[in-house]
C-alpha cells in the first residue's frame, strides 16, 4: 500500500512541476494556430504559477509587448533582470527587449541607457536595431544619430530594422537619394511583408 501512496505522490509532484511547461507548450501551439492573444492566455497561466522557466517568462513578456501592453511587459522583463540566480545572458536578453517596452511608453532615455550598457558588453543585430530606433527618437544631434545608424548598418546591412534606421538617419541629414536607395533595397529584400501590410 505504501508503494501506491508513494507512486501517487510522485505523480502529483511531477504534474505540479510540469504544469508551467504544459501551459507554455500550449501557448506555443496556440500562437502558431491562432496568434498572440490565444498564446498570451496560456503563457499568463504559466507565469502565474511562479514556477515557469526563464524562457517561458521571457516569451510571456514578449507576447505582452506584441499585444500592446508595454508597461506590463516592462514589469516582467524587470523581474527577469533582477532575478539573482538567472544567467547573465538571459538577463541581458530581458534587458534588451525591455528597451522596446521603454520606447513604446515614451521612455527613450531609459531605453538609451540600457542599450548603451548592453552595447558595452556585446553587439548583435537586434540590439543595434533597438538602439538605433531609440537613438532616432532621442534628442541627440542628427550627426550622432547618423554615425550610430551607419555603424549598425556596417555591422549588418541585411537587417531590416537596422536598414530602416539608417535610411531615417540619412533623411535627417538631407541625404534623400541615398535614403531612397536604402529603402528600395529594404523593400526588395522584404517583398513578402507587403502581403501583410496591404
Amino acid at each position: 500500500m505504501w508503494i501506491w501512496i508513494a507512486a501517487a505522490l510522485a505523480v502529483v509532484f511531477i504534474a505540479y512541476r510540469l504544469i508551467p511547461n504544459f501551459y507554455a507548450a500550449r501557448g506555443t501551439i496556440a500562437y502558431e494556430k491562432d496568434g498572440v492573444e490565444a498564446a498570451l492566455k496560456f503563457y499568463e497561466k504559466a507565469y502565474n504559477t511562479k514556477r515557469a522557466s526563464a524562457a517561458a517568462v521571457l516569451n510571456y513578456a514578449l507576447l505582452l509587448l506584441r499585444s500592446g501592453q508595454p508597461k506590463e511587459a516592462e514589469t516582467v522583463f524587470t523581474q527577469l533582470v533582477l532575478t539573482p540566480e538567472l544567467a547573465l545572458k538571459k538577463k541581458n536578453a530581458a534587458k534588451q527587449y525591455r528597451c522596446i517596452a521603454y520606447i513604446k511608453q515614451g521612455k527613450v532615455e531609459d531605453a538609451m541607457e540600457d542599450c548603451e550598457e548592453l552595447l558595452g558588453m556585446y553587439k548583435n543585430s537586434d540590439l543595434y536595431g533597438i538602439a538605433g530606433y531609440a537613438m532616432l527618437l532621442s534628442d541627440k544631434p542628427a550627426e550622432e544619430k547618423f554615425s550610430f545608424c551607419r555603424e549598425a548598418y556596417q555591422y549588418n546591412s541585411d537587417n531590416r530594422d537596422i536598414a530602416d534606421n539608417y535610411a531615417a538617419a540619412l533623411i535627417l541629414l538631407g541625404k534623400y537619394e541615398r535614403a531612397l536607395t536604402i529603402a528600395d533595397i529594404v523593400i526588395e529584400k522584404n517583398k513578402y511583408l507587403l502581403n501583410y501590410i496591404f
